[in-house]
């Protein structure tokens, strides 16, 4: 099974992240403020599922935080390249 995310998918994950530390909460302590166990936070951390805008909201609110600063994570980290392109087929990732 491929669990491959995306590169939007990712950096929405690397966000969470940023703003769970910021407010020092760790994954099993935001999945028990969203109502999920942590395994389910766990397997997103691990970059094998998406977060849903269901859980987005939820997280934010578990943070206390505006969605608009979650975006602005975001766009922090796609501006600073830190996802580097998917591997193709010859096993390098593309060049721009």
């Amino acid at each position: 099974m491929n669990t491959a995310l995306d590169q939007t998918s990712r950096i929405v994950i690397d966000a969470v992240k940023a703003e769970s530390a910021r407010a020092g909460i760790s994954g099993a302590k935001l999945a028990r403020l969203i109502g999920r166990d942590r395994y389910y936070i766990y397997r997103r951390y691990r970059y094998e599922q998406p977060f849903s805008t269901a859980d987005l909201s939820a997280i934010t609110q578990a943070l206390n935080i505006p969605m608009e600063r979650l975006f602005e994570s975001y766009a922090i980290g796609a501006q600073t390249g830190k996802e580097k392109p998917p591997a193709t087929a010859s096993g390098q990732g593309n060049q721009t």
